[in-house]
């Protein structure tokens, strides 16, 4: 397009302000009366019929006629009536002439696109992308959960599509089962979809399997998926996710009934089968799969030991935790208990440095028994092992010798009570007191002030109740008590 310094259309012929060009040529446009001299009538050299052509044109002349009919698309190649742009003096669709277009950014979040558009409809006078334009117009309907254009809301507030407007809702009929549905088309219901889904994928991802028994319990699968949950979204990607549990079933195993019981544990771990556990409820009742929490357990502690070692494979103390690892093992003891002393003992070789060529000291022992006093009782099998397997001179040191006097709770008693006296029950701060009956009876500060206490006397007893926990008031403690219960109905 020309434009001079003001803006204004010109014609590049001669000079003058026009609205619309009359014909545009090679890049320039023409007005009405400078189209008359410069494109002179000559004959189509096509058709024969009268065609205008630049005068200074060498090349051969095709009327406007036979020019529609022959003209291509740029881009798709699609024959084209009326061109939408011109690009290079080509035709350009309709369809295709956005992607000639500069990209520009959208008014509102900015990112660059050519679909840009205004929506003065709805009070969009600035251009913007598609997207934000349907954040605003289309919603899943409430009714039939499609993605539609807003038609209005529901009384509780959610939106529905111009198909549900209350009181004017359009149903049809399923095409598989004949329910009625919500909403107008001739689309079928999620049970109806998720059966041609789940046969279609059964029937493809069959011819993989290589044993009958295994092509046969996936379909049943997919069958008994289509009984349980008939309705549920996504239904035929949740029976994908598990083919490859029948997979590893194909390669491993030559018969159903070898999976009988605890069968499956020899090919799965633990957390295998936490992933596939909707296949392995499907072969609890297909083919007698019945898994033992205890024998799930031992696996797991199995698995657990097995891990540890191979994380300690490239330390100096490897070998030496392997070799006791064997050693406890010969002793038929507990998995559980195994993993409990083989931590203990990892914890003791990785913090000292120990390996089968250098022992441990006593020293050493009783430095990391100081920071770990709980790993005690797990180490008398580790100092055994060391003593028989390893000939090493170590004792398992004394235990530390307990401070004298009372237990922490009955000082912290002891103090409050003593901030009490000097105060008396009458000045003493609340809380203070709550803190001590919190103190006494074992219960929290934030449970004695938001539960509801109550005092009752049950012959010469006195009793502090809540509605989950009823305590007797020593002797010694009912003024205080008595106090506290009075002091916080004020």
């Amino acid at each position: 397009m020309s434009l001079d310094n003001k803006d204004q259309r010109y014609c590049d012929q001669c000079g003058r302000s026009i609205v619309h060009a009359h014909r545009i040529y090679k890049g320039n446009e023409y007005c009405s009366s400078c189209y008359a001299h410069v494109f002179i009538p000559v004959p189509c050299t096509r058709c024969g019929k009268q065609a205008r052509a630049h005068r200074h044109t060498t090349s051969a002349v095709i009327c406007r006629q036979c020019e529609r009919e022959t003209r291509r698309c740029l881009r798709c190649d699609r024959h084209v009536w009326k061109a939408a742009r011109l690009v290079d003096e080509r035709p350009v669709c309709g369809g295709c002439a956005s992607y000639f277009l500069e990209p520009e950014p959208c008014g509102w979040c900015g990112v660059a696109s050519v679909h840009l558009s205004r929506a003065p409809r709805i009070g969009i006078d600035e251009k913007i992308c598609k997207s934000c334009r349907d954040k605003l117009t289309h919603k899943s309907c409430a009714v039939c959960r499609r993605y539609r254009p807003v038609a209005g809301l529901l009384p509780t507030g959610k939106p529905h599509c111009q198909a549900c407007t209350p009181g004017e809702e359009l149903s049809h009929l399923c095409l598989g089962c004949g329910s009625t549905l919500a909403g107008n088309g001739t689309g079928k219901c999620t049970a109806c979809l998720n059966r041609k889904r789940i046969k279609h994928e059964a029937a493809v991802q069959a011819l993989a399997l290589e044993r009958d028994w295994t092509r046969t319990a996936y379909t049943a699968f997919g069958e008994w998926l289509l009984l349980e949950k008939p309705d549920k979204p996504n239904l035929a990607k949740t029976f994908a996710t598990h083919f490859h549990f029948f997979a590893r079933l194909d390669s491993a195993v030559d018969r159903a009934q070898a999976l009988q019981g605890d069968g499956l544990l020899q090919h799965f771990s633990v957390a295998e089968l936490r992933k596939h556990v909707l296949p392995v409820r499907f072969l609890r009742g297909h083919v007698g799969v019945a898994l033992d929490e205890v024998t799930k357990q031992e696996q797991v502690e199995r698995s657990r030991i097995a891990e540890k070692l191979i994380a300690l494979r490239r330390e100096p103390c490897g070998p030496l935790l392997k070799r006791y690892v064997d050693w406890l093992d010969e002793k038929k003891m507990a998995s559980r208990t195994m993993r409990l002393y083989l931590t203990a003992a990892s914890q003791l070789c990785r913090a000292e440095g120990l390996e089968e060529n250098r022992p441990c000291r006593e020293d050493q022992l009783q430095r990391f028994l100081r920071k770990h006093q709980g790993a005690r009782a797990s180490l008398f099998r580790w100092i055994a092992f060391c003593r028989t397997e390893l000939s090493w001179d170590i004792e398992m040191p004394a235990p530390p010798s307990r401070k004298s006097g009372p237990p922490r709770t009955v000082r912290d008693l002891a103090l409050l009570l003593a901030k009490i006296e000097a105060t008396g029950l009458e000045r003493a701060p609340m809380t203070v007191l709550q803190k001590t009956v919190a103190k006494a009876f074992g219960f929290s500060a934030k449970r004695l002030e938001i539960g509801k206490w109550t005092l009752e006397t049950q012959g010469n007893e006195l009793y502090l109740s809540d509605a989950m926990d009823t305590v007797r008031v020593p002797a010694s403690m009912r003024e205080l008590i008595t106090t506290w219960m009075r002091r916080t109905a004020l």
